[in-house]
């Protein structure tokens, strides 16, 4: 029973500390650990506004080729943002949130930074 016990509180233990966000967590670790965060991002990067940057603009900050970024406005999909976060999560899986969030910041997307933090305060 004292084993189960503590195979238990090692279970809550790991789950704990493998939701926790900060910094150097790495973006690509988000789709499995909190997807509800890169779907806020989507939403938000998704909206076309007067003066607002958008998905492409992160796209061309983060060095995403723009022969790549340019292929998701082509897209069947009401969501491009969404389509750069699988080619973060595929091609530049070191990306940190701490990368996103001076990319965002450059881009005055406070909204988006907001999303992100409030997401790692819940946490």
């Amino acid at each position: 029973m004292l084993s189960t016990v503590i195979v238990s509180d090692f279970k809550v233990l790991f789950i704990s500390a493998y939701q926790t966000m900060n910094d150097k967590t790495l973006v690509c670790s988000l789709f499995e650990s909190d997807s509800d965060v890169i779907g806020d991002m989507a939403v938000l990067l998704d909206r076309q506004k007067l003066g607002l940057k958008n998905w492409s603009h992160l796209a061309a900050k983060l060095n995403i080729p723009r022969k790549v970024f340019k292929t998701f406005e082509t897209c069947n999909t009401s969501n491009p943002a969404e389509g750069l976060f699988e080619i973060l999560k595929v091609h530049f899986p070191k990306t940190t949130i701490r990368d996103l969030i001076s990319h965002l910041e450059d881009l005055h997307r406070l909204d988006v930074v907001n999303a992100i933090k409030k997401s790692t305060k819940g946490k």
